[in-house]
């Protein structure tokens, strides 16, 4: 493995929230340090025992009339007290609330940023979409820290006992390093895309169990005001993991392509589409080509009489490709980064549930030539116009359903909200299977009203939350999806828009309130229909939070579609359609209401009195100190004691300073074993290097290969570029004794392409294979 560059930028992905605060002193940026002076009295006073304890008095010895012995001597007497005579000294000169406040200043960083990772773990619980009761279960444990960090600043009886205590310090410490690793693993299994650093459950299930120990270990060694009993827990942690992981297996074994690969593993497809995401987003004018139809081979291929016009959709035929294509103008000029958007537009066309895209174009459109978007066409109409003219069985509504279901799931995978759930966004082939149109990412900016062209105003399928909010975007959340869904769901089974007639303000209040649409299967619903309209209910819970994951959604969709009967001899027939739309509470008015430092001015000597406990630097100082100061010494100092408190990246930082001997003797296996433990807490970089570790140098043998790979290919999914660009080579190259993969390697290389790798570009370039091919 090679050595570090020291000039190289380290991005690190655990910005500390620190970072962000503005200290109340710059004495708080520094190593503050147990400091006494050498003459810490006036000359005039000296300390008197008494049975009251310790005074200063204004006494001096007659005997002695050096001035520099009689410090002398009272610096010795000073230096045989224990921190709490100091302490009542302190207070004798400066007052009780100047002693406290100098003592708090050392914690004052420190516990306002536990108090922000506390804050930050609960709100990655408030939007995790997957394994909430894991995640719950790890909540437990912040529970019991919470509300004593919180008293810490305002408990005067704990300042005194505990914060002269180094150790005690340093238990914080190590109670930070931990809410920061757990607040990191729920973010890694909230989310599908997320998930894929997870080569299986079980891999979940170990990462869990090693930061509940951590986690366990902390609250003991702490004499925090917690109560924690750890064999309740124990059972609760059990249970939380064999129900979640249960889920996950059932749902990645029934979800299928495209949002798994026949391993049942999360596919790839979804890193690559938010690096390609994030790179648009980035983009500074680097020219990024999205895929055009030459507007020659898009030809009117029907008879002239024929309309082949839908509102602002043109049906023509793709001579290339030899299939029909709609056509969809927008009226105004586009942003290059629309444009530019719409490159992920083409990686979503994996998946069968949405509208596929072609590309751009152009074509004569009255009484000017418009530029159009070019998407397949589908044989029927939308769905809001198939139910008003037609009757849809109810297991051919449950297939639509699921589909619809499908198609979500892999646009929140690819973390891609829809913000307009309704049957009129969601269109259908000849075989009735759905797909979903008109998603946020591919309209036209400024140009909403005239792409969209909806009757029917947002509000009749917007969430609580959303409306509250004026249905203002920075409010909308995935949650806000799946109340929408739910509306869809509704609006499908009983085919009619929901509130029929109503006012925006209408229906704003009435949702507000609590209150939804009358959901009424007659007098005696069958079991599926009773299980359908919890599903309904459960999407419409006013507390976002209490709404399933779509995942969960989908499973229970699934089992009601496979025990509904499928025999009719009719998928539709024409409706029937009862006017009269009548709305009621789900709830009642009852239940709908219960759902419903100061620094003053002194001398800086005297501030010195104070016995005080030596903090850390922050880990962006340290860092700073090794990529700008070049000081290994103070870094080296840094990362251990880091390190040694269970921070990953001070383990990554140690592990590094080891294996190329900065400052330190080279210990190469000591190295390698720091390596794996940051990089077994998931940290990338740690990943990448462990991997690393494991070629010999010259040979390029491979010790554990198998290891090596995973390592690697951890690192890969945790979007490390190196990664990325190593495992591409390899697998393009078949080097490291690796077998030859060249649809991996290339698939690797161009997501290291997507992230400015000159070295992927060049072995892009090299193998003739282009980063957006035509």
């Amino acid at each position: 493995m090679s050595e570090v560059n020291e000039n190289s930028h380290i991005i690190s992905d655990e910005s500390s929230f620190e970072e962000q605060q503005i200290d109340q002193n710059n004495s708080n940026e520094r190593t503050v340090e147990t400091q006494e002076p050498s003459n810490p009295f006036h000359n005039d006073s000296t300390i008197e025992n008494t049975s009251q304890g310790f005074f200063i008095t204004s006494q001096i010895d007659p005997t002695i009339d050096n001035e520099a012995e009689q410090g002398a001597i009272l610096k010795a007497k000073y230096d045989g007290l224990d921190n709490n005579q100091r302490l009542e000294i302190a207070k004798q000169i400066l007052g009780e609330t100047a002693v406290i406040g100098e003592i708090v200043k050392s914690y004052a960083p420190l516990i306002t940023s536990l108090n922000e990772a506390i804050r930050r773990i609960y709100n990655s619980y408030e939007y995790a979409q997957f394994n909430k009761q894991i995640s719950n279960a790890l909540l437990d444990r912040i529970d019991c820290v919470g509300a004593p960090i919180k008293a810490l600043k305002r408990r005067k009886d704990k300042i005194e006992e505990n914060f002269l205590n180094q150790d005690y310090y340093n238990s914080l410490m190590k109670l930070l390093a931990i809410v920061k690793k757990a607040q990191h693993f729920i973010t890694d299994i909230s989310y599908l895309w997320s998930l894929r650093k997870f080569q299986t459950t079980n891999a979940i299930k170990e990462r869990f169990e090693r930061i509940a120990k951590e986690f366990d270990q902390v609250i003991g060694e702490m004499p925090l005001e917690v109560s924690l009993d750890n064999e309740l827990q124990k059972i609760k942690d059990e249970k939380a993991i064999e129900h979640d992981i249960a889920l996950l297996d059932k749902f990645l074994e029934k979800i299928g392509s495209p949002v798994t690969t026949s391993r049942q593993q999360v596919s790839p497809i979804f890193e690559e589409i938010i690096l390609i995401k994030s790179y648009v987003n980035e983009n500074n004018g680097n020219e990024i080509k999205t895929k055009s139809v030459t507007p020659a081979e898009l030809v009117n291929n029907v008879n002239p009489g024929i309309n082949t016009q839908r509102g602002n959709v043109r049906k023509r035929y793709w001579l290339k490709e030899k299939v029909p294509v709609a056509c969809k103008r927008f009226d105004t000029p586009q942003t290059q980064k629309f444009q530019d958007l719409l490159i992920v537009m083409n990686k979503l066309s994996n998946c069968p549930y949405l509208l596929k895209f072609h590309g751009l174009s152009a074509l004569e459109w009255e009484p000017l030539e418009s530029t159009i978007m070019v998407f397949e066409w589908v044989g029927r109409d939308n769905l809001k116009t198939i139910y008003e003219k037609y009757s849809i069985s109810w297991s051919t509504k449950l297939d639509i359903a699921v589909g619809i279901c499908r198609g979500l799931i892999f646009l929140h995978g690819s973390d891609i909200l829809h913000y307009d759930l309704r049957c009129e966004n969601i269109f259908l082939t000849e075989n009735l299977e759905p797909k979903i149109a008109n998603f946020r990412l591919c309209r036209p900016n400024h140009d909403e009203k005239n792409y969209i062209r909806h009757d029917d105003p947002i509000e009749h399928w917007a969430s609580p939350e959303h409306l509250k909010n004026d249905l203002r975007l920075s409010y909308y959340t995935a949650k806000c999806d799946i109340f929408s869904f739910g509306m869809l769901l509704w609006e499908l089974f009983f085919e009619r828009i929901p509130y029929r007639g109503w006012n925006a303000k209408k229906i704003s209040s009435h949702v507000q309130d609590g209150k939804r649409e009358n959901i009424g299967f007659g007098p005696n619903p069958t079991r599926v229909q009773l299980d359908f309209s919890k599903i309904i209910r459960a999407a419409w819970q006013d507390d976002a939070a209490l709404r399933p994951g779509l995942y969960k959604i989908f499973l229970q969709l699934d089992e009601l579609h496979s025990e509904s009967p499928h025999g009719e001899s009719e998928k539709m027939q024409l409706r029937i359609f009862d006017d009269e739309d009548v709305v009621i509470p789900i709830f009642s008015e009852q239940e709908s209401n219960n759902n419903s430092v100061y620094r003053s001015e002194i001398n800086d000597n005297d501030l010195n009195k104070v016995p005080v406990v030596k903090p850390l630097l922050r880990f962006s100082e340290g860092l700073k100190v090794f990529e700008r100061e070049k000081d290994h010494k103070r870094a080296w100092d840094f990362f251990n004691q880091h390190a040694s408190i269970g921070n990953s990246r001070a383990k990554y930082w140690k592990a590094h300073y080891l294996w190329n001997g900065y400052h330190v003797p080279q210990n190469q296996a000591e190295a390698v074993r720091l390596f794996k433990e940051a990089a077994d807490d998931g940290l990338s970089e740690a990943q990448y290097y462990y991997a690393k570790s494991l070629v010999e140098g010259g040979t390029g043998n491979v010790r554990k290969p198998d290891e090596f790979i995973r390592y690697l290919t951890e690192s890969a999914n945790n979007n490390n570029v190196d990664a990325f660009f190593t495992l591409g080579s390899i697998y393009v190259k078949g080097t490291n004794g690796i077998t030859i993969d060249k649809e991996k390697g290339l698939h690797y290389l161009k997501l290291a392409g997507l992230r400015e790798n000159q070295g992927a570009l060049d072995l892009l370039k090299e193998i003739g294979e282009d980063l957006f091919p035509s």
